[in-house]
């Protein structure tokens, strides 16, 4: 099963400066000193030995030094492969590759291609990577087998630059190891060294150097022996009271180890050195346990063996080790949190188990998490020690289940939750496979813990990594149809969660096919009125109406909407969520008005019912604030987008991303009064903050982006625009593909600023190009294909071809007519636009027909102080100068500029171009034509899905 989101951050444990690293400094200086180097012998190092040897301990000295020096360190764990795969992921992300090249290529090609073009130090640390194959595997096999000693698989060689790769490994054969690889033996420390080691964690207490060195023979000269004897001798010698039996001295600490297991120090004939290590340390673990419980600390040894079942990854120990769940257990009967810290603490002392941190985004207001890690031999000899009864498995998935069973289904989408769900991902992947394979499944326990796994993949989802997301509901999906069968309820969330992740990548009718199953499936199962079929259903709608079917997605709305106000209440959550995203669909079909009466009536419930500041009482009012942008009412739409603002800054605070999503519409408002400056300060501003906290490449960056570049062009900065949509286009390619709407909407825009800036040639190409996708993926008839064409047509106009332009126009409006209606907005602009392909090719009478018969509707539908209605009254005007009927002209320049100045202000670019046209008109009776209406920028809108 496919790892969830994993750190590859720096361990930052305590380091206890009393207790330095004993006979292993010269290959940390030597490792050190190459990072940085231009040329080196070798740049790929492995450190190789006996489990135990410090090797991790040396990488990770190696790695401290060279993060003192601000140089990037990148950390991956190779115990386990898929945990393997998705960090070397994330490090070709944080070096600048997306999810589409990691898809589409060798994923080991991109992280080598931008390695090795780095000019900066680096180190790459590849930490527990005991079965070599894994990096063999690592690589898609495109092309061929990529073994590791091939040098193309994920390590590689690097014949020069500054960087380093660092990989420790139990492997010291060279012939799994490519030529290039330099193999540095670690091995046991010399005995003068471990006496020095032991000295070290007891202070000189515990006896002379000379039976240090004793001890240091008899424990193999083996590091972490070495560690766990001091750590034990050092904790017994401070307790003021210690048992008779519990040694504290080195000699004692021998022959207590003899007294125990005499076959600890005498090897087998048949044991090799790796056995004899964990044999030696399995004792050393019992006896560090028997001390532990000697001085009351009842329950350490059961609480290893259940820490054993977690996954090979930092515990989140507060979160996952609840004392209330722990006693429900008979394993810990009447175990509490002060029994459990002294355990926890008692077993940090003694060296079976790390205590450490982790800093939040928000550490200041948040604090840090908590974390506990074993060694993996003292994992292995936790989980292999004597079977002392009890269903540890079951318990840790409990444990799991329970640390976040009061979390809200919202949490993923925080940023402040993203690294608990992160460190809970690993822990939820393995005790699934775990309980997956037991002979007996128990399918409640296997289902919770799914859900927590289905939460980690939504935190994927959320942060922009949808391939990632996808194959891991994928994953989840498979391990589940396994234990519960196809029609099981976790399985079908999983096909949901995958279906709504390939949404995201522009999959939508794969996602509406998969919606559509998953609903054929609840319904006959669940019933119509299920809640979760209901939710399957509302999906559906809403991929009906990305695809651009308002009419199918109205229908369906409406019908979840009649099952849920009987079944569920007229003021439940679900149903304000459906009505609200009807609304949206009415916003989609032009009618406003209805669509604001909606929006209206879910704000009066969720007043009453949530409250004011509820945040989808405020998102139902941020969607209500558009609407208003959208009926021309630019000052209730700012007062509205101001109100949510400052409410979600004072609750949710600066930086979340819905505060960020409402600045965002706010600046889309300012845009749209004609305060370029204003909103483009707001543009940047918000794009700066969701830089540094989502990255360059999340969605919600990208929309910001697209945003300043289209205040940008509307400021006539025409130059910087264009490279603004590039970047975004470039970026959206990379990560979503040439087809994704997204990824066409930019390309869409990016021709309008081409065209903006006179290069009709190359615009018309980019025209043609998006029109000819959106046509074979979306079809002829989406509004998004017709808003490509409209704008091609007024490519073609600008050109000079008035024929070719009108019969563009003219098919556009047949469409519109039949599928939007006669009064939608994007039907009556192509009308106006082919009224202005009419004037120029000298018809003026039915050029002032068609804009006569637009501005009738406009008047009714809009209302006479829309924006749209006073372009089209402006466009009349200058037709009826081209009439020859100046004084009427006149009449409606005068007339629709005085409203303008008022509606508009006087600083607007339209009002200013209206009174330009009226003044040339005053002052040479023959008018100009007005200002051309186009369709929208396809603009994307941050919906909510359910």
């Amino acid at each position: 099963m496919s790892s969830l989101a994993v750190s590859v951050a720096l361990p930052l444990a305590e380091h206890d400066v009393t207790r330095p690293l004993r006979g292993r400094q010269a290959v940390v200086e030597e490792l050190a000193e190459i990072v940085g180097q231009t040329r080196a012998p070798a740049r790929t190092r492995v450190l190789h030995g006996l489990g135990g040897s410090g090797k991790t301990l040396i990488a990770l000295h190696v790695a401290r030094e060279v993060a003192a020096r601000g140089v990037p360190v990148w950390w991956v764990s190779a115990a386990e492969p898929s945990a393997f795969v998705t960090a070397m992921h994330a490090v070709a992300q944080l070096l600048g590759a997306t999810e589409a090249e990691l898809q589409e290529q060798d994923p080991a090609d991109i992280l080598w291609r931008r390695l090795e073009v780095r000019t900066e130090p680096w180190l790459l640390v590849v930490d527990n990577a005991d079965d070599v194959s894994l990096l063999d595997s690592g690589s898609a096999d495109l092309g061929g087998a990529r073994a590791l000693a091939d040098g193309r698989a994920w390590i590689r060689p690097l014949a020069s630059g500054p960087g380093l790769v660092i990989v420790t490994s139990r492997d010291g054969d060279p012939k799994r190891w490519g030529r290039w690889c330099a193999l540095t033996p670690i091995g046991k420390l010399t005995a003068a060294d471990g006496a020095q080691v032991l000295l070290d964690h007891t202070r000189n207490r515990c006896g002379s150097r000379e039976e240090a060195e004793t001890l240091a023979k008899r424990l193999g000269g083996l590091p972490l022996a070495l560690s766990l004897a001091g750590s034990y001798l050092a904790d017994n010698i401070t307790d003021p009271w210690p048992d008779a039996d519990s040694p504290t001295t080195f000699t004692a600490y021998r022959d207590a180890l003899e007294a125990g297991r005499s076959d600890l120090l005498t090897p087998e004939p048949d044991d090799d050195d790796e056995r004899q290590a964990r044999r030696l340390i399995d004792g050393i673990w019992r006896l560090s346990v028997d001390l532990l419980e000697q001085r009351g600390a009842t329950g350490a040894r059961l609480l290893m063996r259940l820490l054993s079942h977690f996954a090979e990854a930092p515990v989140p120990y507060r979160l996952m080790l609840q004392p209330s769940v722990l006693k429900t257990s008979s394993i810990f009967v009447g175990i509490d949190r002060e029994k459990l810290r002294s355990i926890l603490v008692g077993a940090s002392h003694l060296g079976l188990i790390d205590l450490s941190t982790l800093a939040t985004p928000n550490a200041a207001a948040h604090g840090e998490i908590p974390l506990l890690s074993l060694h993996p031999l003292m994992r292995d000899a936790s989980r292999h020690a004597e079977d002392v009864g009890g269903d540890y498995l079951s318990l840790a998935a409990r444990l799991l289940c329970a640390a976040v069973q009061d979390e809200e289904e919202t949490s993923p989408q925080d940023p402040k939750q993203w690294p608990k769900w992160q460190l809970m991902a690993p822990h939820a992947v393995l005790l699934l496979k775990d309980l997956v394979d037991q002979e007996k499944i128990d399918a409640v326990l296997v289902a919770s813990v799914a859900r927590v796994a289905d939460l980690t993949i939504r935190q994927t989802h959320v942060r922009g990594l949808y391939l990632l997301a996808h194959t891991q509901y994928r994953a989840l999906q498979e391990a589940c149809t396994t234990a519960l069968g196809p029609d099981h309820p976790s399985v079908l969330s999983s096909r949901h969660g995958a279906a709504l992740a390939l949404w995201s990548l522009g999959g939508v009718l794969a996602a509406q096919t998969e919606f559509r199953e998953i609903l054929d499936i609840r319904q006959q199962i669940l019933g119509e009125e299920h809640p979760d079929t209901l939710i399957a259903r509302h999906n559906l709608a809403g991929a009906l109406r990305e695809r651009g079917d308002y009419v199918a997605a109205q229908a369906e709305f409406e019908a979840v909407l009649a099952i849920q106000r009987r079944v569920l209440g007229e003021e439940h959550p679900n149903t304000l969520t459906t009505r609200q995203n009807l609304a949206g669909v009415l916003r989609e079909r032009g009618d406003y008005v209805a669509a604001q009466a909606e929006f209206e009536a879910v704000l009066a419930i969720q007043r009453r019912v949530l409250s004011e500041e509820h945040p989808d009482a405020l998102t139902t009012r941020q969607n209500l604030a558009g609407v208003l942008g959208e009926r021309g009412d630019y000052v209730a739409a700012q007062a509205e987008f101001e109100a949510v603002l400052a409410t979600r800054r004072r609750v949710l605070g600066e930086e979340h991303p819905n505060t960020l999503i409402t600045r965002h519409g706010f600046a889309g408002v300012l845009q749209a009064r004609g305060d370029y400056v204003a909103a483009q300060a707001e543009f940047e501003a918000v794009f700066a903050i969701e830089r540094r906290v989502l990255g360059d490449e999340h969605p919600n960056t990208l929309t910001t982006r697209h945003g300043l570049a289209g205040v940008l062009q509307a400021r006539g900065d025409y130059v910087a625009a264009q490279a603004e949509f590039e970047a975004v286009f470039a970026i959206e390619r990379r990560m979503l593909g040439d087809e994704h709407p997204d990824a066409l909407t930019t390309r869409h825009n990016l021709a309008g600023a081409l065209r903006a800036r006179g290069d009709y040639v190359a615009a018309q190409a980019e025209f043609e190009a998006v029109l000819g996708t959106r046509r074979r993926v979306l079809g002829d008839e989406h509004p998004n294909t017709l808003t490509t064409r409209h704008n091609l047509a007024g490519v073609l106009q600008a050109r000079g071809d008035y024929v070719a332009a009108q019969a563009e126009f003219e098919a556009v409006f047949a469409i519109e007519r039949r599928v939007l209606g006669d009064e939608h907005p994007n039907t009556l602009t192509t009308r106006h636009n082919l009224a202005g392909i009419l004037q120029a090719a000298g018809d003026y009478g039915a050029a002032q027909a068609e804009f006569e018969a637009v501005l009738a509707i406009e008047r009714r539908v809009l209302g006479e102080e829309h924006p749209y209605t006073l372009i089209t009254r402006h466009s009349l005007a200058g037709a009826l100068a081209k009439h020859g009927d100046h004084p009427a002209a006149m009449a409606e320049y005068q007339a629709t500029l005085s409203v303008m100045e008022r509606v508009l202000g006087p600083r607007h670019p339209t009002t200013l171009a209206a009174r330009k046209n009226f003044e040339v008109a005053r002052q040479t009776m023959a008018s100009r034509r007005g200002p051309v209406l186009w369709h929208g920028p396809g603009k994307r809108r941050k919906g909510k899905k359910k």
